[in-house]
């Protein structure tokens, strides 16, 4: 099969395959069938060579997913690349989640004047979760390293090799106002350890706090 077919199934569905069973010994070989035909199509009408016109694909992203990329696709801000790929590396479920709190949260945080944040925790071969944090507006100079600190814990506790967050709050246009990307492979830390242990989530395993994610 054509590299162009994995291309074009990535953006009509996504490259998440169907899931079997853990007790499955193996699972059946993924049929994938021609997906270039409108490939072929655009690239012929804009050589000439086809005369009635053919849109260019593109991913089929939700409205707020597509907002939320579009964002960090136009800020010149360091991670912004890496914050993106967190996103798309996710299905298309908890990618509704995540612009569904970039939106909620904040809402609260302007009502009761506090912090809130929720995170997600996936379980794929290389552990990886994200944090949307929200403040109120008068906090926001602050909100990034507030982020950064509790995203750490996270990232630690969860014993992730990747940790998203995306902070935000009330009054911008953007979805989102400040985001990063941690990475590295989980090590033993005494001091993180003892701080961990002292956090509302600690002795949850898992699903830490209601939002596990396969």
């Amino acid at each position: 099969m054509n590299e162009l077919d994995y291309l074009m199934h990535y953006l009509k569905f996504g490259l998440f395959w169907q899931a079997f069973p853990a007790d499955q010994p193996s699972s059946p070989p993924e049929n994938l069938l021609s997906h270039t035909e409108e490939l072929d199509s655009w690239y012929m009408y804009s050589r000439k060579e086809r005369r009635s016109p053919a849109a260019k694909p593109s991913a089929n992203h939700h409205a707020k997913v597509e907002a939320l990329l579009d964002c960090l696709g136009s800020k010149a801000v360091p991670g912004r690349l890496n914050a993106a790929l967190a996103i798309l590396d996710i299905d298309s479920k908890p990618r509704r989640k995540v612009v569904e709190l970039l939106a909620q949260l904040p809402r609260r945080s302007q009502l009761d004047g506090r912090k809130h944040d929720a995170s997600l925790v996936f379980t794929q071969e290389e552990p990886s979760g994200l944090t949307v944090m929200s403040c109120p507006p008068r906090d926001g100079k602050a909100l990034p390293d507030v982020l950064v600190r509790y995203c750490t814990l996270k990232k630690y506790q969860m014993r992730a090799d990747r940790w998203a967050g995306f902070g935000c709050w009330a009054g911008p246009r953007e979805p989102v106002q400040c985001v990063f990307v941690l990475t590295g492979a989980w090590e033993h830390d005494e001091d993180l350890e003892q701080i961990v242990g002292e956090l509302p989530s600690a002795g949850a395993a898992g699903d830490f706090d209601g939002r596990l994610e396969a």
